[in-house]
């Protein structure tokens, strides 16, 4: 896993463009880590059509704010279409793009990792990012209680 401490150390994947539904908010860079996780708890409660069946659930950065150190984020999963979502729901379409994608011990290790990512990796890595969401994605591993362990996807180019 990676930690603060450990080198990045990605595996390299591609996606086919997918859509996500879910909750989508505003957040400041400084307050994240106190306003997502509400977020996260009134999602996890919603009877969205298709959730009950998701095994994987997704946090998508959707856009960014950089002049008020802001970004929008969505905290959803995979729906094969938006057809039967209810009007309020967060939508969002994810082109198909090449990932570098790395393992995380725990939702604490976040900002650290965005850190690490822009101050060590990419400028080293020979990659590029590309204009596409980058997410955090949680499967079957991953336990509420310690909150981990979770991957998080960035979309390069080479």
């Amino acid at each position: 896993m990676t930690t603060p401490n450990s080198p990045l150390t990605p595996t390299y994947q591609s996606l086919p463009l997918f859509r996500l539904a879910g909750i989508r908010r505003w957040h400041t860079f400084a307050t994240a880590p106190e306003t997502i996780p509400p977020q996260w708890n009134e999602f996890n409660a919603l009877p969205l059509p298709g959730r009950a069946e998701a095994t994987v659930s997704y946090g998508a950065t959707c856009q960014m704010d950089m002049p008020n150190q802001r970004f929008e984020y969505l905290s959803g999963y995979e729906v094969p279409s938006f057809d039967d979502l209810p009007a309020d729901i967060g939508r969002m379409i994810v082109p198909a793009a090449e990932y570098a994608v790395f393992p995380l011990a725990a939702v604490k290790d976040i900002r650290p990792f965005w850190q690490s990512v822009f101050q060590t990796w990419l400028p080293s890595s020979g990659v590029k990012p590309a204009h596409t969401p980058d997410f955090e994605r949680y499967d079957h591993r991953f336990d509420p209680v310690t909150r981990g362990p979770l991957e998080i996807w960035f979309p390069i180019t080479r």
